[in-house]
């Protein structure tokens, strides 16, 4: 199978929204797609038919959502399913920086603006939605463009660790209403996990700010592990505040 369908994410607007674009290779092909909750198991593991929501054109994504879509000619399959997680959340789209720059040796596809561009990344760190840092762990300062009630910041992490690739052991958020002096409002220890992909939730009473800091400090690699006492890799492919 050689048309595989492709998204075209692009943040719109101030009110957390995502438009989506599909696309083959081949224009004749007829894409159909399904659209479900993130946390909807039932179905996600079947391929689109010719019977769900057939593509005519980009759509809008208003919530959080997996997306499945398959590209057919006439009554065949010509296609795998592509599947992605779409995140929407406060810091969709907001500006972003980085107090060191990331790895160059693996660059994410919208720079450091992949961190909150709403997708998230396959378990392969060149797949261009992961950002990567070499030995200096991440440090990230998110503009909400307005104070916003926040009470949770989510972020993923990727183990790989036959190519000195370890999953953040400590995720640190720190908030601010001038973007210049920060403290702390929650942080979370997160063990080493068999998993590839691994989620990290801060959460802390509801607060009001602007400014959100993410900090991912750097790792040695541990004793027992491919490189050990070498600094390690981190990837991290979206920060949503919430």
């Amino acid at each position: 199978k050689f048309y595989d369908v492709t998204f075209d994410p692009k943040p719109i607007g101030p009110d957390h929204r995502l438009t989506l674009r599909l696309a083959t290779q081949r224009q004749d092909l007829d894409i159909h797609y399904i659209i479900q909750g993130p946390d909807e198991e039932p179905g996600m593991d079947r391929q689109p038919s010719r019977q769900d929501a057939h593509y005519d054109g980009p759509f809008e994504l208003t919530q959080s959502a997996n997306v499945r879509a398959v590209a057919y000619l006439q009554n065949a399959a010509v296609s795998d399913v592509t599947q992605k997680l779409f995140v929407l959340h406060h810091a969709l789209g907001r500006p972003i920086s980085l107090t060191e720059p990331a790895s160059e040796k693996y660059r994410a596809r919208d720079g450091v603006a992949t961190l909150v561009n709403g997708v998230t990344g396959s378990e392969s760190y060149g797949d261009g939605q992961w950002v990567g840092a070499e030995g200096t762990g991440l440090e990230a300062v998110i503009d909400l463009g307005e104070p916003t009630r926040i009470s949770t910041v989510t972020a993923r992490s990727l183990n790989s660790r036959a190519s000195w690739v370890h999953q953040a052991d400590r995720v640190l958020v720190e908030i601010s209403d001038d973007g210049t002096l920060f403290e702390p409002i929650g942080s979370i220890h997160s063990p080493d996990m068999e998993d590839t992909i691994v989620r990290h939730v801060v959460t802390f009473d509801a607060v009001l700010t602007r400014f959100v800091k993410v900090t991912f400090p750097p790792r040695i690699i541990p004793k027992s592990r491919a490189g050990a006492g070498n600094p390690a890799w981190l990837f991290v492919d979206e920060i949503a505040v919430e």
